[in-house]
């Protein structure tokens, strides 16, 4: 009787749970963005322009590159990036080799097509065959945190 009332209680107490939460980019929430035909490669453009609800300004957007994003790990938070400034998870930043710091570029997962605005502040990934490294809060918005790693465009924004 004692194992059967043990091993039910294990059975009950490991049920799954959601491990992240969704969350919505603050800064950034697209209104309006006009939507060009579906692109027959990855290195097409799927937008062309967007609209940030938050000041009403419109950015045209060009695609900087297409490749495989991943995410930093939780080891990372409060460590000083190549910029100086310190690493948080739970911000919109990400790690480019050449992209100057500072610099806010549009990330679009090419599988589900949710897109987040982050900024430059390091430098990286050093893994080959990688060229953007985000936090995970961005990772979250992209939807690729339980596979580790996605194929992205990134669009550099410029003021219309």
């Amino acid at each position: 009787m004692l194992v059967l009332l043990v091993v039910s209680l294990f059975v009950f107490s490991c049920s799954s749970t959601i491990r992240y939460s969704s969350s919505t980019n603050k800064q950034y929430s697209y209104k309006n963005q006009t939507l060009q035909k579906e692109p027959k490669s990855l290195d097409e453009p799927l937008f062309d322009s967007l609209e940030v609800e938050s000041d009403n300004t419109e950015y045209e957007l060009s695609l900087h590159s297409t490749g495989k994003a991943s995410f930093y790990g939780n080891k990372f938070n409060g460590r000083k990036t190549a910029s100086g400034e310190r690493f948080d998870n739970s911000k919109y930043t990400a790690a480019h080799k050449k992209l100057p710091f500072g610099t806010k570029v549009v990330v679009e997962n090419v599988v589900n097509k949710k897109r987040v605005t982050v900024r430059i502040n390091d430098r990286g990934p050093f893994t080959k065959n990688r060229i953007l490294d985000v936090s995970l809060q961005a990772a979250k918005e992209l939807d690729f945190v339980r596979q580790g790693t996605a194929t992205i465009r990134i669009y550099t924004m410029k003021n219309k």
